[in-house]
C-alpha cells in the first residue's frame, strides 16, 4: 500500500497561474465548495480558465506537493514520486461595473478595470489553516503587479460577493465590506467587498 505525504501549511504551497489541465480538478473544488444554485458549471470554468491564458493574474492556484512512497514488498525496491495537486484557487473576470452584478457573473468584459472575483476555494481537507487568506495575498500581490501598465493602471479594483459569516476573511485581506448586495443567487444574501488597488 502507497504511503502519503501532503503539505500541511500555507508555507507549504507553491502559487503558480492555471492551467488548461486544472479544468477538473478546479471543478470539482468548485462543486464541492459551494451550494448547487451557486457553483458555476464546468462551462464557465473552462471559460475562465481561457480568459486567464491572455489575462493570467485573474486566475491563481494553490497547489501542494505530495509525496507518493509506493513499495514492491517482493522486490524490496521502494520508490519515492512527488505530484502536484491543486488545493485552492481563486478566478475572476473584468467588469466596467464598480460590483460584481449578476451580468458580470455570466460575462467577461476585457476592457474592464474592475476584477470581479467570482470564487475563492480551498479543498476540504484543506479548511481552517490559512490557507484562503495566505491564497488572497498572493493573488492581490499578483493584479497588483499586472496593474501596472506604464502609468496605466489595468485593474484599478477588486470585488466580490461574501457570505456574512466569511466577510471577516476578506476584510483581513484589506477588502472593504460596504453593505448588501442587490445580487440574489442561491439560498443566503451576500455583502458586497470591495478593496482599490
Amino acid at each position: 500500500m502507497p504511503s502519503v505525504s501532503m503539505a500541511k501549511t500555507p508555507s507549504d504551497l507553491s502559487y503558480r497561474h492555471v492551467k488548461i489541465d486544472d479544468l477538473d480538478t478546479i471543478a470539482n473544488l468548485e462543486t464541492n465548495s459551494y451550494d448547487p444554485d451557486e457553483a458555476a458549471s464546468r462551462e464557465s470554468i473552462a471559460k475562465r480558465i481561457d480568459i486567464a491564458q491572455t489575462r493570467p493574474a485573474l486566475f491563481l492556484v494553490a497547489t501542494a506537493h505530495t509525496v507518493i512512497e509506493k513499495c514492491d514488498m517482493e522486490l524490496g525496491l521502494c520508490t519515492q514520486e512527488e505530484v502536484e495537486t491543486v488545493i485552492a484557487f481563486v478566478n475572476a473576470t473584468l467588469t466596467t461595473s464598480d460590483l460584481v452584478t449578476d451580468e458580470s457573473m455570466r460575462s467577461h468584459e476585457d476592457n474592464g478595470t474592475t476584477v470581479a472575483i467570482h470564487s475563492v476555494c480551498v479543498s476540504p481537507q484543506y479548511r481552517g489553516q490559512g490557507i484562503a487568506q495566505k491564497l488572497l495575498d498572493n493573488y492581490l500581490d499578483g493584479l497588483r503587479a499586472a496593474a501596472s501598465n506604464g502609468n496605466n493602471k489595468q485593474y484599478k479594483r477588486v470585488a466580490l460577493l461574501s457570505r456574512p459569516q466569511l466577510v471577516g476573511l476578506y476584510e483581513k485581506a484589506g477588502f472593504k465590506c460596504i453593505g448588501q448586495s442587490s445580487v440574489v443567487h442561491g439560498p443566503e444574501p451576500w455583502f458586497d467587498c470591495i478593496i482599490d488597488l
